[in-house]
């Protein structure tokens, strides 16, 4: 028998208590990253451990605070405490600097479970559809990678002469 199953999930208790944050603690200057928060940004579901996206998220901090240690220097000499001192404007009343210090883990968090569960989107026969999967971890590590430069305040593209 073949045939389409919609499964329907019930609609959300608007009486439940909000999930706990459960949070992945950075350097102390730049902030934790909820993993809560994250999984309802970017839609992950429970097939992803907590343990694994913790992993996944050390590793992305790891990344962006190495590619932003230099310019995190500069603030700090400057004066800043915190990447939440550092003056900028805001977006929907939040930094613009902490938007994209999120997108950027959150980025590069998803890049990594990506390559590593691509196993869920398998044919039914076990090959994996390398030219449907590959482009996405390079697609989020490319979006990571713009983050990391809109807080550096450099520009997007480079351009090279040959």
């Amino acid at each position: 028998m073949s045939g389409l199953i919609s499964i329907v999930s019930p609609p959300a208790d608007p009486d439940a208590p909000a999930p706990e944050p459960i949070l992945v603690e950075a350097d102390g200057w730049f902030p934790a990253i909820d993993l809560t928060a994250m999984r309802a940004a970017r839609r992950l579901d429970d097939t992803i451990t907590t343990e694994r996206l913790r992993d996944a998220v050390r590793n992305a901090m790891a990344t962006v605070m190495n590619d932003l240690l230099d310019w995190q220097g500069d603030q700090i000499f400057a004066g800043h405490a915190s990447l939440e001192a550092v003056p900028s404007p805001d977006l929907d009343g939040e930094s613009r600097l902490l938007r994209a210090w999120t997108r950027a883990v959150y980025c590069y968090a998803r890049a990594e479970l990506v390559e590593e569960y691509a196993d869920y989107d398998a044919t039914g026969s076990g090959e994996r559809k390398g030219e449907d999967l590959d482009p996405a971890p390079g697609k989020l590590r490319r979006d990571g990678l713009g983050a990391i430069r809109d807080i550096l305040g450099k520009p997007r593209t480079l351009v090279e002469s040959i």
